[in-house]
Formats: C-alpha cells, sequence, structure tokens
C-alpha cells in the first residue's frame, strides 16, 4: 500500500483547528499525491513579507477535479524588501507554508533522483524496521524542502493548489508578538508568561519573562526581550531573524548549556 503522509511544520499556526479545512484544499490535495507529483499548499501574501520562502505559479496542471492546481515555477528564499513588494505587486506568488503530501513510494522516487544513496538507506530500513536505530544515527540532516521539493520543483514534480485558511508563520520572536496577550498595565508590550514580573512603561515590543526575575523596560520601543535562567537575548523586529546564528554561534562556544 503507498501510504500518503503529509509534513508540517511545527512553527506554523493556522488560524483553523485543521491546517487545511475539511471539504476545501484537503480533499483535493489527497487526489492531487496519487497524480506522482508532491503537492503543496499556498497562501496568499497579504504583504511583503520578508521572513517566509515565496513559491512561483506556475501554468495549469490541467488535472480533472483540481482546476486550480498549477506547477511549482520554483521555490523562492527569503526575499530583500523591495522583491517582496514585487512579489505581492506581480500576483505570481504565494507564501510557502512547507506543509507537503505525497506518496510513500513517490517520495521515494523523487528524493532518487536527487540523492539516491539517502533514498537506498531509506528502502532498506523499510525492508528492515529493526535496523532503524542503528541506520538513523548516520542519516544526514537536511530538511525536505532542500531534499526533494526544490529538485522536484525544477523537474515539473510539485503541485501547489492555493490554501483556504489564514496562516502565520511563528518561527521568530517578531512573529510570535503577534499571538502573545498584551499587558494589562502596558498595552503596548506583549508578553509570553508571567506579567506581573513584567513593567514596561512608555514601552513597545514583546518579553517573555522565564528568568526567575522582575524583567524592566523604560521607554524602549520595539524591544525583544527574552529572559531565561541562563541566557538573556535583547534584539528587535527587524534582526529576530538572526537569532538561530547567535544560537550557533553560542553552542560553538559553550556547547548546549546555554541552548
Amino acid at each position: 500500500m503507498n501510504a500518503r503522509p503529509s509534513f508540517t511544520p511545527g512553527q506554523h499556526l493556522p488560524n483553523s483547528t485543521a491546517v487545511i479545512p475539511a471539504g476545501g484544499t484537503g480533499t483535493r490535495l489527497w487526489p492531487l499525491s496519487r497524480a506522482q507529483h508532491l503537492v503543496t499548499p499556498g497562501t496568499t501574501p497579504t504583504r511583503p513579507a520578508t521572513g517566509f520562502g515565496y513559491i512561483e505559479v506556475g501554468p495549469p496542471l490541467g488535472l480533472t477535479g483540481a482546476p486550480e492546481a498549477r506547477h511549482v515555477e520554483v521555490f523562492r528564499e527569503k526575499p530583500a524588501a523591495d522583491l517582496a513588494a514585487a512579489y505581492l505587486r506581480g500576483g505570481r506568488h504565494l507564501w510557502n507554508a512547507g506543509i507537503f503530501v505525497v506518496g510513500a513510494v513517490v517520495l521515494l522516487d523523487l528524493l532518487a533522483a536527487s540523492d539516491s544513496e539517502m533514498a537506498s538507506l531509506l528502502r532498506a530500513i523499510a525492508q528492515c524496521p529493526e535496523s532503524l536505530e542503528a541506520q538513523w544515527r548516520g542519516m544526514p540532516s537536511i530538511a525536505i524542502d532542500h531534499a526533494v521539493a526544490e529538485p522536484a520543483g525544477r523537474n515539473r514534480r510539485v503541485a501547489v493548489v492555493p490554501a483556504e485558511c489564514a496562516w502565520h508563520d511563528v518561527g521568530d520572536f517578531a512573529s510570535l508578538a503577534g499571538r502573545a496577550s498584551p499587558h494589562g498595565s502596558h498595552p503596548w508590550v506583549r508578553v509570553l508568561g508571567d506579567e506581573d514580573v513584567v513593567m514596561a512603561p512608555d514601552s513597545t515590543g514583546l518579553i517573555a519573562p522565564h528568568g526567575d526575575r522582575m524583567v524592566v523596560s523604560l521607554g524602549l520601543q520595539e524591544v525583544i526581550a527574552i529572559d531565561t535562567p541562563d541566557a538573556l537575548l535583547l534584539t528587535s523586529p527587524d534582526r529576530a531573524q538572526q537569532v538561530g546564528a547567535i544560537v550557533n554561534l553560542l553552542r560553538d562556544m559553550a556547547g548546549e548549556d546555554l541552548i
């Protein structure tokens, strides 16, 4: 049996009880995944976001039952502000939600086209599940986007369907601020944690107090303060996407103790 797994990033938050609502996009993704394609829902951009990847939409697939399904022309990395604005004006780009549905056999075939060694290893594990633990340690760590989606897109093997749910990427602290609760006494500050240990007169931004102490922001605008017992992070929304680089630097300096 050719199972059809789906891949969904953990940092995405839909405005729905289901990532893909039943009776809408979801009912069309599964049939498309049987058509030898990797299938992904794309979200219509509402602003020129620089923190998301984009999908450049190609011509229609012409499949019965899914007239809106189109080829993926190319996956675009996170753009600069001017390019993101051009994507928004042009109307040919969707946000890449990083969600994929594909038949297991098709997935391995697509992977084999770009990385035959990894595909062979996975097939061997499927034949002998008891070997998973031993084999897994030697597996390369790579996102499905890079290992499968981008190479398959270049070969016209990826289909995109417009998603029918609102979607938020909360993969950085600036994005997460929009989902946090406002402080009861300082409503322009969002708090992730106990607001009783936060004072923020004349401030705006996001504060996450988890360091067992009072956090005070006096007159700071658009501050992002993440306080933990081991480290204090201070940044701004325009630099929030660079936190990952700091995490890697700390890992190189102090191992996993501060991560």
